[in-house]
């Protein structure tokens, strides 16, 4: 059955695919349609109608593009490849709907002064709520924030597993770097000791302390690592000589080895001794930061002459 008298729809401000859809079942009844595109305004991209092209992308034919498909760019010819994409054109039927339908851009000089209507359905003021005006590029926002807030936290991952796999890498070289060193100091220690450091260190002499408030005993180093005690007689030698050292045992053997030497010498003889002396006898470097022996001669027999001045200025 088909309609003698045709259906004239103003196409502005309608939504393409909603109006086409209308059109098409429209015209598949029998009715006849008329659109005549206001200023050729739809919604959708206003630059594809300048942009497209002939044939793009890799919709084309390779032998000869101009055989299509055509990409058309007048709004006419775009809503009507639009109605021909829901009827199926290629048999009778389709034929004759599409026969049916006329499309043209702006308003022709004939349908001026007809009455023109519209689809309800189809217009963009009834069927797009101001709240969802351009949805798709807010919910892309919205994507955009949300992605970028995982890959913060997923670099931040990263970097936190990355820095725990390098401190412990760094962990486990510094244990090796540690374990090897001990090992090698204690391999040294045991293979670098003389004869005659081991034998102070496991038999020292003189050890103990002597009566502070005697004047005729000077005190060195008081709570120090090496401490020493001298007594001197009336003729200025020293008769006796103790020490009290704790550390290793080259400093144990040097306040040993020293106590043995001062006996039986003056202040002045005393005041001579060196480390140097001392770590040659035991076979030691010559400059060893824990031979302690000399500072605590130096300081017993000042603490001596300290003692018998005061004596001096009392009588």
């Amino acid at each position: 059955m088909v309609f003698e008298k045709s259906i004239i729809i103003d196409a502005k401000g309608h939504l393409l695919g909603r109006l086409a859809s209308t059109v098409a079942k429209s015209l598949l009844c029998g009715e006849r349609s008329t659109f005549p595109i206001g200023n050729g305004w739809f919604l959708f991209d206003v630059n594809l109608l300048t942009s497209v092209e002939i044939s793009t992308g890799t919709s084309r034919t390779n032998t000869n593009p101009r055989r299509g498909p055509f990409h058309f760019r007048a709004p006419s010819k775009i809503v009507w490849r639009t109605i021909r994409g829901m009827i199926p054109y290629k048999t009778k039927r389709g034929q004759e709907a599409m026969n049916r339908l006329k499309v043209y851009d702006g308003v022709p000089p004939m349908y001026a002064k007809k009455k023109r209507l519209v689809v309800p359905a189809a217009l963009r003021v009834v069927r797009l709520k101001p709240g969802r005006k351009n949805i798709i590029e807010a919910l892309e926002e919205k994507r955009k924030a949300k992605s970028a807030v995982y890959y913060e936290h997923k670099m931040k991952l990263k970097v936190k597993r990355e820095e725990g796999m390098a401190m412990a890498v760094f962990r486990h070289s510094l244990r090796t770097v540690a374990e090897s060193r001990v090992n090698q100091m204690i391999g040294t220690a045991v293979a670098s000791y003389h004869k005659n450091v081991i034998d102070h260190y496991e038999n020292p002499r003189n050890v103990g302390s002597l009566d502070k408030d005697d004047s005729n005993v000077g005190t060195g180093l008081v709570g120090a690592p090496a401490c020493g005690d001298i007594r001197v007689d009336e003729d200025g030698k020293i008769v006796d000589a103790k020490f009290k050292t704790f550390g290793c045992g080259s400093a144990i053997a040097s306040s040993s080895l020293a106590t043995e030497w001062v006996k039986g010498k003056s202040l002045e003889d005393a005041q001579k001794v060196k480390n140097q002396e001392i770590a040659k006898e035991l076979s030691l470097p010559p400059v060893k930061l824990h031979l302690l022996a000399e500072d605590a001669i130096k300081a017993a027999l000042s603490d001596y002459k300290v003692k018998q001045e005061s004596l001096r200025k009392k009588e």
